[in-house]
């Protein structure tokens, strides 16, 4: 419960009293603003409890229907966003050999934090190979720039030993620099070239061939490479919004593919990428060694437990999960898994037997209707947390028609995915290093930043109104100025629970200018195909750079070719007010099947 209704009903109950003492003078020892009796204090404040209660529940907009309809389309958008940190792998030399790929959800542990060691899980695969960047260097020149990598492999293998596939640059370091290189990358890139330094012809030149400019692509936007788990999401894009708001580094990579036929048949141990750009780089803009790096995937503070055995007496409707040994409130709930009891069986000498409770927030109600069965269900209820920053996790029992349900002597427990609220944050940069007992012995690996704080969602009962009326959203309303900036607001949960991301939140949203579509047709494969064309008008200065205004376009270029239909696609072109420069990203077909 909010302090503020607390403090509101008892400052009108003793308003009242006052006034209600002033006409009933023979009252005055009991409610006047003289009175001291402790007696009625304590009951003054007492009913102002209730009533502030009551209060609460009048304006908390039904929470029972928007939670229950989030967590059926959404659900992520109703839990807390872990701390995220990005991993670098290292492959070790003579460990290491060919190929490798490190699975998603690989643990790797910290470094203890007063004593608690907060376990990461790999977001992402992450293809490893005995190769390493040995050397980054610019070549500046008033009509262009040269970035060169220079790539060399682990104890001398040839490039032919690789089976190269593909091959993803992560940018790292400085922000603005980050954001800056991603820009040039993504929009002044004007030729690739694939260099060996042994193989030199007549004239003393190192060997060139070509890669076309196509070969390199924005990476991390797939659906496989959530940061959180994604179950039951209806729709993608919104998941975009919410990663970039909490982590933007995840998108800042590219993926450089077409490498494999240049490697065949080579025996040298190294080679180098040539990167031309068609505008020189801004010379505040530095290249340092660690700024491009391989090898790197988000990972998030994510763990299995098991929360505290319950049993149920009948006392209550609803009961609390908590984590077990928690005392000192080091963990916090992400998500339950699965909810079960061990039910005593009628006869005394047959013992227990498992007893599995499905989610009420399922599809599953008319399937067991027609069957005439009497399955409970489990309902999940949040609230904000008594005396602390987070969330409580209630669970109520229900039958399909919703009609409460109370199992029997049982004891009642859960599985869960639990985060650390406070310790996790805490880390700084290569302190995500020790390895579990499944972690492969061929990389070790660090973390390149400070994990990020953990990200609340806030309960209001308003915002979830929201989510659910931008879920009815059709793509061609969505395409207005208004209309996109209130998706954008609504899944900004960080500018909701601090004043600085507010502002910026609020500047960010203040840059969109104008926004007009307009249906266009292109022809694909040989046929004339009809789409939308977005032409987005924004102001450079509503952001820290022009390279964090090309991200957070490239992420609505994502968002808006998601919400296109299949068989059609969307085209997102913006224009700077400022400089005059106009950004164009390719039509991409989109993915949202037509009801």
């Amino acid at each position: 419960m909010k302090a503020s209704y607390f403090q509101d009903e008892l400052t009108y109950l003793r308003e009242s009293g006052r006034l209600f003492s002033e006409r009933n003078p023979r009252l005055s020892k009991y409610l006047s603003d003289a009175s001291t009796d402790p007696d009625v204090e304590r009951l003054l404040e007492g009913f102002a409890f209730l009533t502030s209660r009551l209060r609460e529940k009048l304006d908390d907009e039904l929470p029972e229907l928007t939670h229950s309809l989030v967590q059926l389309l959404i659900p992520n958008f109703l839990r807390a966003f872990p701390s995220t940190t990005l991993m670098q792998m290292v492959p070790v030399e003579k460990a290491i050999t060919e190929r490798q790929v490190l699975p998603a959800g690989s643990q790797i542990l910290s470094k203890p934090v007063d004593e608690i060691v907060c376990p990461f899980q790999t977001t992402a695969d992450v293809t490893v190979y005995p190769l390493d960047i040995v050397e980054q260097d610019v070549q500046r020149s008033r009509e262009s720039t040269v970035l060169t990598l220079k790539f060399q492999t682990l104890s001398g293998l040839p490039l032919s030993r690789l089976s190269f596939r593909d091959l993803r640059l992560w940018i790292a370091g400085d922000e603005v620099a980050a954001q800056m290189l991603y820009l040039w990358l993504g929009r002044y890139l004007k030729d690739i070239s694939v260099c060996f330094d042994s193989e030199e012809a007549e004239d003393g030149e190192v060997a060139r061939y070509k890669l076309p400019i196509s070969a390199l692509q924005p990476g991390s936007f797939g659906g496989s490479e959530a940061l959180l788990p994604n179950e039951n999401s209806a729709y993608e894009g919104y998941r975009l919004l919410q990663e970039y708001f909490v982590f933007p580094a995840k998108f800042q990579c590219y993926d450089i593919d077409g490498l494999e036929p240049f490697f065949r048949n080579r025996e040298e141990t190294d080679f180098s990428l040539e990167l031309t750009f068609s505008r020189p780089l801004p010379p505040e803009v530095k290249v340092r060694p660690g700024t491009f790096r391989l090898y790197c995937v988000p990972a998030v503070n994510l763990f299995a437990y098991d929360a505290e055995p319950m049993k149920i007496d009948h006392s209550q409707m609803r009961y609390p999960i908590r984590p077990t040994a928690n005392g000192r409130g080091a963990i916090d709930i992400f998500s339950i898994d699965r909810i079960m009891s061990w039910r005593a069986a009628k006869d005394p000498t047959s013992g227990s037997h498992l007893r599995e409770y499905p989610s009420f927030e399922s599809f599953h109600h008319e399937v067991e209707r027609a069957d005439g069965l009497t399955q409970i269900y489990y309902r999940l209820r949040l609230r904000e947390a008594l005396g602390k920053r987070g969330m409580e996790h209630l669970v109520s029992f229900v039958r399909h028609d919703n009609e409460r349900a109370i199992p029997e002597h049982e004891v009642l427990s859960a599985d869960l995915k639990c985060f650390h609220p406070n310790h996790a944050m805490e880390l700084g940069a290569g302190d995500v290093c020790e390895p579990t007992g499944e972690t492969p012995s061929f990389v070790t690996f660090k973390n390149l930043g400070q994990p990020t704080a953990p990200v609340y969602p806030p309960l209001d009962g308003s915002l979830y109104w929201n989510l659910i009326s931008n879920l009815s959203l059709n793509y061609v309303s969505l395409l207005e100025k208004e209309a996109l900036k209130t998706v954008i607001a609504t899944y900004d949960f960080q500018a909701r629970l601090n004043r600085q991301d507010e502002r910026v939140s609020k500047q960010r949203i203040d840059g969109i200018v104008s926004i007009e579509t307009k249906p266009v047709d292109k022809l694909f494969r040989g046929q004339a195909v009809r789409g939308l064309k977005t032409v987005m008008s924004l102001n450079e200065e509503a952001f820290q750079s022009e390279g964090e205004m090309f991200l957070f376009c490239s992420v609505l270029a994502e968002f808006f070719s998601l919400y296109s239909s299949v068989n059609s696609f969307h085209e997102l072109i913006v224009n700077g007010t400022q400089n005059n420069e106009v950004y164009q990203w390719p039509a991409k077909i989109g993915r949202q099947p037509l009801i």
